[in-house]
């Protein structure tokens, strides 16, 4: 989904295509596009790409009130700050004491790994 996001295409949550059956006019009508056959298909945002990621992992994801890095609102993932450009579709994660560009995957890595040396 990074990958996807990360070069510009339509991003959706695995399995979300296969658990959707139908959707009725005012679903569609909501923002969502339809897809071939008529089957509905949400397109979503970096940020909430990140958030059903962070929610799939059991990790919080939430805005830190007042902090923000180069004009980007900070968020807390897990217990990792990240932000997030979305005009580039990339994601930073404060690493030790610098902004470093990471997957979705190595974010749930790094986050483990604080976990563990605070443990």
């Amino acid at each position: 989904m990074m990958n996807q996001a990360a070069e510009g295409l339509e991003v959706v949550h695995p399995g979300f295509r296969e658990n959707i059956k139908t959707h009725s006019e005012p679903q569609a009508a909501k923002g969502q596009q339809l897809g071939s056959g008529g089957v509905g298909i949400v397109a979503m945002s970096l940020k909430e790409l990140i958030g059903v990621y962070a929610q799939d992992n059991d990790l919080l994801f939430m805005p830190i009130v007042g902090r923000m890095k180069d004009g980007h609102q900070v968020f807390r993932f897990g217990n990792i700050s990240v932000i997030i450009d979305s005009l580039n579709q990339k994601l930073f994660a404060q690493t030790e004491h610098r902004w470093s560009l990471v997957t979705l995957e190595q974010l749930v890595n790094l986050d483990k790994g604080w976990v563990l040396r605070r443990g």
